[in-house]
């Protein structure tokens, strides 16, 4: 598989491209199960069939990790990464070292905001959770159908979620000063 991105209808590749510039690829041949973008404008990829993490930023840095399924960056240069398969969300920091941030859950993706809240999605119950220091993660979309990917609006007053299941669609959550989720809507 190739990573390049379709032209959407709803949102045309022309709209969130830079002038003049095209698609660049960046591998070819890989089971890319998550993407983070970085601080420093790089791309960072999981390839769960590889083990690996690659960051992407004309030179190419690869940890080993395997069964990877999300990855979000955090406000300090630090990297999250979701292993469903153990059940757990580890940081890595700046220099790849390994630290446990959660566990007892199947977490699959990941999405950070800019005040430092990691929140993932439980792959069993669909619910959006949050990840807090603590190590112990609370639901804040008990009303959500069963969501599967997540990402925030680039003012990050909302979240939104991918859904699995008959509807196949997304849903939308307002972000409260808090952190909670409210308003959900399709």
């Amino acid at each position: 598989s190739k990573l390049v991105a379709n032209v959407n209808s709803r949102q045309p590749v022309q709209d969130i491209i830079r002038p003049g510039e095209g698609w660049e690829k960046v591998g070819e041949g890989k089971n890319i199960t998550a993407l983070a973008g970085a601080a420093d404008g790089s791309v960072l990829a999981a390839d769960s069939g590889a083990g690996t993490i690659t960051q992407v930023n004309g030179g190419t840095t690869t940890l080993n990790l395997a069964g990877v399924e999300g990855l979000a960056s955090g406000t300090h240069g630090e990297l999250y990464a979701s292993v469903p398969g153990k059940k757990r969300v580890i940081v890595l920091d700046s220099s790849g070292k390994e630290k446990l941030f959660a566990s007892g859950r199947m977490i699959g993706q990941l999405a950070a905001d800019s005040k430092g809240r990691i929140y993932g999605v439980d792959k069993v119950t669909g619910e959006i959770l949050r990840l807090p220091v603590s190590g112990k993660s609370s639901a804040v979309s008990a009303d959500a159908p069963h969501a599967f990917g997540i990402c925030f609006t680039p003012d990050q007053q909302r979240i939104n979620a991918s859904l699995t299941g008959p509807a196949e669609s997304g849903w939308s959550y307002h972000v409260t000063p808090d952190g909670a989720l409210t308003q959900g809507q399709e």
